[in-house]
């Protein structure tokens, strides 16, 4: 279980790098870096709630 929460941090870590550098608003690192930690919060929020649905689903 630990491993699955491991590689889905590792997975939204890429995808928030992606849809940075697809974006193009690094103008300089702080701005890269808060556009990231942004992107990163909100995947990692919609991960979260789709894993609780999950486990709402199997409990049924």
């Amino acid at each position: 279980m630990k491993n699955m929460e491991k590689s889905t941090h590792v997975y939204t870590a890429i995808l928030s790098l992606v849809i940075m550098g697809s974006s193009g608003t690094s103008n300089n690192i702080y701005e890269f870096a808060g556009g990231f930690v942004g992107i990163y919060l909100f995947l990692l929020t919609i991960v979260f709630i789709f894993e609780k649905a999950k486990l709402k689903l199997k409990n049924k």
